[in-house]
């Protein structure tokens, strides 16, 4: 399986944000998932990448980092 990197409890404490590129098309692109800490299938989050995460207090809010500093420099690479 693919590596899974837990970024962040949801507020209510009974899930948990995490990140995986299990279902990316490219190893370097992350999405990202919220499961139930009790176990159960991953919800998928409807935003396009994310590589970091926190979901606000009330939970009506995602503020997250679509892609990581490590590959910001690979667009338009010609080495």
């Amino acid at each position: 399986g693919a590596p899974d990197r837990m970024l962040d409890w949801h507020p209510d404490g009974k899930s948990i944000l995490f990140a995986t590129t299990r279902t990316s098309e490219k190893d370097r692109f992350n999405h990202l998932y919220l499961v139930s800490a009790t176990g159960g299938l991953p919800e998928k989050l409807p935003v396009p990448y994310g590589e970091f995460g926190m979901i606000n207090g009330d939970g009506s809010t995602l503020a997250y980092v679509p892609i990581a500093i490590d590959f910001r420099t690979w667009k338009r690479y010609r080495g």
